[in-house]
This record gives C-alpha cells, structure tokens and sequence, in this order.
C-alpha cells in the first residue's frame, strides 16, 4: 500500500482517497519512495517498481494490492474501525457480520504468512504474537497486513486499537511486518497507552 496526505473528510463511509489509479490532484500528494543509496549510504528517490513503468493513473496497469493500493491514514483508519465494528460505520451496514469474521480468521491451515501470521480473506491474521517481535504488543486475532514499502496496519479486537504505520522505503528491509521501524513504532505506541 502507498500513501498520499489526506484531502477532505466526510461523516459518511466514503474512502475517497483509496484507490489502484489515482487522479491527478492525488498523484501531487503523494508520498514519495525512497531507497538506499549503496555509494552514500543516504536515502534517494525512486520509482514504484511494481507499475510497470506505466503512470500511477493509468487505468490500463493491473491493480496490485500490496503494491498498487493508494490510500491515507484517515481512510485506512475508517475502513479498520468498520471491521472492528463488524461491518457497519456508524448505521451502514457495509459488510455482513459473517463476512467480517470469515474475512479475519485463519483460512490457510499450516500455511503461514510470516512467523505466527496466517492468511484470512485479504488480511493478515497474528495467531501467535511471540513469533515476531513487532507484534508482542498485540493480541492474538488481531488483524492486517504490512504493504510492500514499510507500510502497516493491524486492527486488535481485543483492544480496539488501530494501528497504522506509514512509510515509503524500497529495498530497505527484507521484513516490513518486522522492521526496526515499526518494532519502534509499536513500542510507542505501548509506551503511550500505559
């Protein structure tokens, strides 16, 4: 998932700064990709690799959702609290509670996504938080994924707590659900909420 700063916000569920293309005026606010330099050792922008060459706008590029999905903090955090609520945003039912669960529960058997992470139906499920050290703050069920540049976001049930982590690095780290960046971020997030 890439990210662009937030434009206008509305009291309905509308995402309007979610998408594979985005428009024009999204592509000026959107935040760029940076790599290491390996002759300085210092970070240079770069291009999204996963375009294919094509503009961002190009509605004829496949859309790639860990690497093509644009979006904002405040629309991530909309869509994650309507999961945590089951599938409704204040009264719009958008998803069917049951669709909600299947969506959030392990579906892929001994199969895992990374270490104490199954897959559910487009996200990420933690069964095991000891197994990475980015999660020891977060309980079992919670829910999410990390994107292809650093990016994550994890919803807990148990806490109610939303989590999203935003940034764009490219080649930087081989695990973005267990970087130092987000480890930091976590404990954070931990230190604030004692």
């Amino acid at each position: 998932m890439r990210s662009f700063s937030s434009s206008a916000s509305s009291t309905r569920f509308v995402c309007v700064d979610t998408t594979f293309w985005p428009t024009p005026e999204q592509e000026k606010r959107l935040a760029r990709t940076y790599v290491p330099d390996a002759a300085t050792g210092l970070l240079r922008p770069t291009s999204i690799p996963y375009i294919y060459g094509g503009a961002i706008t190009d509605r004829a590029r496949p859309p790639l959702g860990g690497a093509g999905l644009f979006s904002t903090a405040g629309d991530i955090t909309k869509f994650y609290q309507m999961m945590l609520n089951g599938g409704t945003a204040g009264d719009q039912r958008i998803l069917q509670t049951a669709t909600v669960a299947e969506m959030t529960r392990k579906q892929t058997g001994d199969f895992v996504a990374r270490p104490g992470m199954p897959w559910g139906l487009g996200f990420a499920v933690i069964e095991d938080p000891t197994k990475m050290e980015a999660h020891r703050h977060l309980t079992p069920g919670t829910f999410g994924h990390g994107g292809a540049h650093g990016t994550n976001a994890w919803a807990d049930s148990t806490t109610g707590i939303i989590h999203v982590f935003m940034i764009q690095r490219d080649k930087l780290m081989p695990n973005p659900d267990d970087s130092y960046m987000r480890r930091a971020y976590q404990d954070a997030v931990a230190d604030a909420i004692r």
